[in-house]
């Protein structure tokens, strides 16, 4: 009886550190961040788990808090990103995402705290990143050649984003748009040009800042202001807009 006491107290003891550990120890985030490597050009002994050909394949092994490192090469894929992680290109011109049949964006961003650089971002159906999450960071890119707009942050959840040290040209209707309750965002040190419509839009959506960017040739207006509160955009300069701010 004393021996199947002190088994039972062992049993006990060890079920309560496992517990302590699985409280201590977030299942959310990686225990340790780790470094995911895309090349569509290796040699076959060059990829394991951690080295993939493709952006998604990396998106498939990662976690909250990974960083994803896209090696130079043109990747046709439409990346939906759901975990807290850091996407980093090799480079404008360098790492080139084409979208292949993207229902919204080239890049779809569904989760807090995500790093998008490094990319030139082209060829999708709609936008080229849109955005209905927290937090995101996107800057140093080049979005371009997207059929509706080339980034698009939308609803309550787009607030406190950060859009600087982009080229974003050539895309249809918009370069950057925000909507239906975008907050709180930062939209800085862009260059906008050769939109058909609007260089930034933002509509619905307050207390944006719009500070230092270069609208050059948005067929209608460089920014559109509709229905917002906040600080006027302030800093921009504008070239070859028909109307360089226009407030509804």
């Amino acid at each position: 009886m004393i021996e199947r006491n002190k088994n039972m107290r062992q049993v006990y003891l060890i079920g309560t550190i496992v517990a302590i550990i699985a409280i201590l120890v977030p299942t959310t985030i990686s225990a340790f961040p780790k470094n995911i490597y895309v090349s569509p050009n290796q040699s076959d002994d060059w990829y394991d788990t951690l080295h993939v050909h493709t952006i998604n394949e990396a998106m498939d092994v990662a976690n909250n808090g990974d960083t994803i490192h896209v090696w130079t090469g043109v990747y046709v894929e439409d990346v939906y990103i759901n975990k807290q992680i850091s996407i980093i290109g090799n480079g404008i011109g360098q790492s080139i995402v084409i979208g292949s049949s993207s229902k919204y964006g080239v890049f779809e961003v569904s989760s807090s705290n995500v790093d998008i650089s490094g990319f030139t971002i082209t060829g999708g159906k709609d936008m080229g990143i849109y955005v209905y999450a927290p937090n995101a960071m996107i800057h140093d890119n080049t979005i371009c050649n997207n059929n509706y707009t080339g980034i698009e942050l939308n609803g309550e959840m787009a607030v406190g984003c950060v859009i600087e040290n982009n080229n974003i040209n050539n895309n249809q209707g918009r370069g950057i748009y925000l909507k239906y309750g975008a907050n709180n965002n930062v939209i800085t040190n862009n260059v906008i040009e050769n939109t058909n419509g609007y260089g930034i839009q933002i509509k619905y959506s307050d207390g944006n800042t719009i500070t230092y960017n270069s609208l050059i040739h948005c067929d209608v207006v460089g920014i559109l202001l509709v229905d917002v509160d906040g600080l006027a955009p302030s800093g921009n300069t504008f070239s070859g807009c028909p109307v360089n701010i226009e407030v509804h």
